[in-house]
């Protein structure tokens, strides 16, 4: 029993089970702005439910290893995938927008030339958060980085070179 305003008791009760993995679930997420409720699994799988209906959206495998953590963007429905080995961005609809091994060596950031491990991402709640940031990750070694996903190139009024990778956003400061 919970007490609630006014020393009411308050019970909490279980209202459905969702049947998707086939392996512990491992991260979950929820927009009240999308009706979507998103889980990661040891099963390398991420499944997106309806929580309105109660059903399974689709899913979101072939994750290169056990999901860490998954986020939910509350203004663009984007969804942010972790595992030790990639950084992951699909559409509300499920398509892959961008990936990237988030410990990849980068330009020398805080005296080492990679980052360390990744354990846990948010997808900014706002369509474009400042600089056009799209994730924040938080590291083993206690610093978070601010990711932002590049614009189309264009090299040409005739040809577009759209670049599907992410920017790191890294400054020395630690957030």
């Amino acid at each position: 029993m919970i007490k609630g305003a006014n020393n009411q008791r308050r019970q909490v009760t279980h209202v459905c089970t969702l049947v998707g993995h086939s392996a512990a679930v491992s991260c979950i997420d929820m927009s009240t702005e999308f009706s979507m409720v998103v889980s990661g699994g040891r099963d390398n799988v991420v499944c997106v439910w309806d929580f309105r209906t109660k059903r399974m959206l689709r899913l979101l495998g072939d994750h290169k290893g056990p999901l860490l953590s998954v986020s939910i963007n509350s203004m663009s429905g984007f969804i942010a995938t972790l595992t030790v080995q990639q950084l992951r961005l699909y559409t509300i609809n499920g398509e892959l927008v961008s990936y990237v091994d988030p410990s990849h060596p980068l330009d020398r950031v805080h005296g080492s030339d990679t980052l360390s491990p990744a354990c846990v991402v948010l997808a900014t709640p706002c369509g474009a958060w400042q600089d056009s940031v799209a994730l924040v990750t938080g590291h083993k070694d206690g610093y978070l980085y601010l990711w932002k996903l590049s614009k189309p190139v264009v090299e040409s009024e005739d040809e577009c070179v759209v670049d599907n990778t992410y920017r790191p956003m890294l400054t020395r400061e630690v957030l």
